[in-house]
Order: structure tokens, then sequence, then C-alpha cells
């Protein structure tokens, strides 16, 4: 929008040039700035980038060393908070959507920045799990059936590349008065393979 200079500052500019006997030099313009776009507020189509709101997904992984803070491994959820149950057990949630930027259809970047962590003890969520009905999708009910033991917030990317994918989420938990931290890694990469790693510490 092009700006506008208020009517008495326009009179008394030209009151000022009519008193003089040379011209004065000419009024500077206010120069117009670009609004500052960021991944979350710009245009949902710029040249080859593209924004949008993918489709709601979560994720979900287990800690492997049995030592680690109650004595036993952990099922972890990222993107459902410890509230919040599947409808197949009578809840209202479904998982949260996420933010994508594509480039040229190739390149894709995923982010939240709210994303809700649960965790369950993993040998009640695998038993659970296995004990499913028939007909009952396993994962879910052994959310809905599983002990919930902590919450938390992290921060989740992923990048989708055609040479791989690469999922990352970083948080923290809230157990027993304590809080701790969260570090999840999940990549397909060609010859490289598949490789997962998650730490709590």
């Amino acid at each position: 929008m092009r700006a506008r200079i208020p009517l008495v500052l326009a009179c008394a500019a030209l009151l000022a040039v009519a008193c003089q006997d040379s011209p004065t030099d000419p009024v500077e313009q206010p120069v117009a700035t670009a609004p500052q776009f960021n991944f979350t507020n710009g245009p949902e189509l710029a040249g080859a980038v593209s924004r949008s709101d993918d489709t709601g997904w979560i994720l979900f992984d287990f800690t492997q060393d049995e030592t680690e803070k109650a004595g036993e491994p952990w099922m972890i959820f990222m993107g459902m908070g410890i509230d919040d149950y599947h409808p197949s057990c009578g809840g209202p949630w479904t998982a949260p959507y996420w933010e994508r930027q594509t480039v040229r259809d190739a390149i894709e970047l995923y982010m939240n920045q709210d994303v809700a962590l649960t965790v369950f003890p993993f040998e009640e969520f695998f038993g659970n799990y296995l004990s499913a009905p028939e007909g009952a999708d396993p994962v879910w009910y052994a959310t809905c059936e599983t002990t919930r033991i902590a919450g938390g917030t992290a921060h989740g990317v992923g990048h989708l590349t055609p040479a791989g994918e690469q999922y990352t989420v970083n948080g923290k938990i809230d157990y027993m008065g304590e809080t701790y931290r969260l570090k999840w890694v999940l990549k397909f990469f060609g010859k490289e393979g598949f490789m997962r790693t998650m730490r709590v510490w």
C-alpha cells in the first residue's frame, strides 16, 4: 500500500516553498518495507515453494535401555497428549496436523512447534497390543488400556528428499517430579539404510 502524507504536512511543505526564492530539495518519501515471511505465515504458493497442513499423524517408538528412568523400557508417543484418547475408546482426539513446506514437489519439510508426548510402560503396552480383540486396531487399543505414566512437549521436524527421509523430535518429559530430555531420530537413506535412535536422559 502506498504511503500517505497527512494533509496538514503537505500544506506546510507548499507554504515553505512559496516563501523561498530558490527551490528546495524534494521531500523524500518513506520507503515501504516488504513483509517478513517465515515458515508459518508465508504465502501458500510462492514460486517453487508451496505450504499446507499435512494430514494428521503421530510418531511412536520405545526406549532400548531397560535401565532408563523407571527401570523398564518406555513406549513414547509423539504427537499424542497424556489426556488424548482415540475415538475407538470413546475419545474425541485426532492426530494433529503438521505444517508442510514443499519445494518443486521434491523436497518436503514438516514442522510442528507443539508436539505433545505421552509415555507408557513398554511391557504393559506390548501386552495389551498382543491381547487386542479381533477387529480392534492393536496400537490404539493398547493406548486406551495401558497406564500413562508421564507426559511432555516436544518439537518435531521431518525432511523428505529424493535421497531419503529423516525425522527428528527433541523434547522434555515430566516424570515423578523430574524433567528429562528426549531426542529421537529416524532415518531412511539409500545405502545407509534404516537407522533409529531414542535417548532419554
